[in-house]
């Protein structure tokens, strides 16, 4: 087992010396942290703690008023209690409270296996919880790709009204900001398609700015997304970091902006990136996660598919127009 952090709470220094040694017995590795008051105990609970036992009876406290304080420091962690005389009650109690394990000082013995399930439960309910934790995120996730879906659906073939929903669902699901860029002149350049912010008048500066100084294929962050087709997610970056990888005509609207994180995509089917959707964060504590980057490819894969849909009917609708006008000239 690898090393581990106990604290062992109970004001009597000859208990706590023969607590040391039964754990020394069976886990040399073990950091064993003596507490005897409250305060010694709410210190040690400000850092990462891996076991507690606690003496049943205290003369501060006793070794439920012990769990309470574990339970709210550090939820998680397991508290075995150990007592002078074996009493099943305060045995019952204990457990109904949430300690993993209670043992009488004449069963010592017991510690060291104790100590190792006790741990192993706690590990075993951390994976519990990480994969519950998993599971709805990716149940989530489904979810919004899912009303993403039929909102594309719905919009039928309107180009517009498709990146406008993107960008308001990446901006409001993903957040803070997002806009839609589409590739224009024979591969060379993009051009928004769509933005969405919280601010209208925000978003109106937005759309100015990209109005004023289109982006080309390499240039920027986002040019260089349709240039490699690979998504970028920029953390922990000073505004000053993030306008570097920017076009210079966007820098002073970014610095005015402040943002913090920045995330990419490319909007890709059938093996052409036909854009770029792209979100911003201003909360240098929230940093986009790798569910937020699966959350923005499964959203920009709907939406390419949508869009490409799209453009290819408007294209056999301006084919069918055209041969009508030919028939016509035709006929005439």
């Amino acid at each position: 087992m690898p090393s581990v952090t106990i604290l062992h709470v109970d004001d009597r220094p000859e208990d706590r010396a023969r607590v040391a040694r039964e754990i020394a017995r069976d886990l040399p590795d073990a950091r064993v942290l003596p507490i005897a008051g409250a305060a010694a105990l709410q210190d040690a609970l400000s850092q990462p703690v891996d076991l507690v036992i606690t003496d049943h009876q205290l003369d501060w406290t006793d070794g439920l008023g012990v769990l309470a304080c574990v339970n709210a420091e550090q939820p998680g962690i397991p508290v075995i209690m150990l007592t002078a005389n074996g009493n099943e009650e305060v045995a019952v109690a204990g457990l109904k409270a949430g300690l993993d394990d209670y043992l009488p000082k004449s069963a010592l013995h017991r510690l060291g296996g104790a100590i190792r399930t006790a741990l192993d439960r706690a590990e075993s309910r951390r994976r519990a919880a990480t994969a519950d934790a998993a599971t709805r995120r990716a149940f989530e996730r489904q979810r919004v790709v899912a009303e993403a879906a039929r909102d594309f659906a719905a919009a039928r073939h309107d180009v517009a009204t498709i990146a406008d929903r993107l960008a308001r669902i990446a901006a409001t699901t993903i957040g803070d900001l997002a806009t839609v860029q589409i590739r224009l002149q024979e591969d060379i350049s993009l051009a928004l398609l769509a933005a969405h912010h919280p601010d209208p008048a925000i978003e109106a500066r937005m759309r100015a700015h990209y109005e004023a100084a289109p982006i080309q294929r390499g240039e920027g962050l986002t040019g260089r997304i349709l240039e490699t087709g690979e998504p970028v997610v920029l953390n922990g970056k000073s505004t000053a970091e993030i306008q570097g990888q920017l076009k210079p005509e966007y820098r002073s609207f970014v610095e005015e902006l402040g943002l913090t994180a920045v995330l990419a995509v490319p909007l890709q089917a059938t093996g052409q990136v036909l854009g770029v959707v792209a979100c911003a964060r201003y909360d240098p504590n929230r940093p986009y996660s790798a569910d937020d980057l699966l959350v923005l490819e499964e959203l920009a894969g709907c939406a390419a598919l949508a869009l490409e849909s799209a453009v290819l009917y408007l294209s056999a609708q301006e084919a069918l127009r055209a041969r009508d006008r030919v028939l016509s000239m035709a006929t005439s």
